[in-house]
C-alpha cells in the first residue's frame, strides 16, 4: 500500500511539473531587431495590404529588458491589426522605433478605419 501511494505521489508531482508554465527568459533586446524580425515575418501580408509601408529604425540602439519572443508576438499582432484595418492599398502603415528621454518606443500607425466606438466600451 505504501509503495502504491508513493507511485501515485510521483505521478502527481510529474504531472504538476509538466503543467507549470515555462519560466520566461528576460534579457536585453534591441527594439530595432524586434521590429525588423516582425516586419520580415509579416512582409507578405503587408505587401498584400498596402503600397505605402514605411519603417524608420532608431539611429541609436534602443535596448529594453524583456523577452524577445513575446515582444515580437505583440508587434506581429499590431502589424496584422493595422493591415486588416486598411480599406484600400493606398492607405499607409508607418512604424517608428525611437528613444525619447529615458524611454524606448515602438510606434505603429495606420490610416485604417479603427475600432468602432461601440466596441471600445
Amino acid at each position: 500500500m505504501l509503495i502504491g501511494t508513493e507511485r501515485i505521489k510521483k505521478i502527481i508531482d510529474n504531472l504538476s511539473n509538466y503543467s507549470k508554465k515555462p519560466k520566461i527568459q528576460y534579457k536585453k533586446i534591441s527594439l530595432n531587431e524586434v521590429v525588423e524580425f516582425s516586419v520580415n515575418i509579416t512582409n507578405n501580408f503587408i505587401q498584400n495590404s498596402t503600397k505605402n509601408f514605411s519603417v524608420k529604425y532608431s539611429d541609436g540602439y534602443p535596448l529594453v529588458f524583456g523577452n524577445a519572443n513575446r515582444l515580437e508576438q505583440v508587434v506581429i499582432n499590431l502589424i496584422n491589426n493595422a493591415c486588416q484595418s486598411l480599406r484600400n492599398k493606398d492607405e499607409k502603415i508607418c512604424i517608428k522605433v525611437y528613444e525619447e528621454k529615458k524611454y524606448a518606443i515602438i510606434e505603429i500607425a495606420d490610416e485604417g478605419e479603427g475600432i468602432d466606438e461601440k466596441e471600445l466600451k
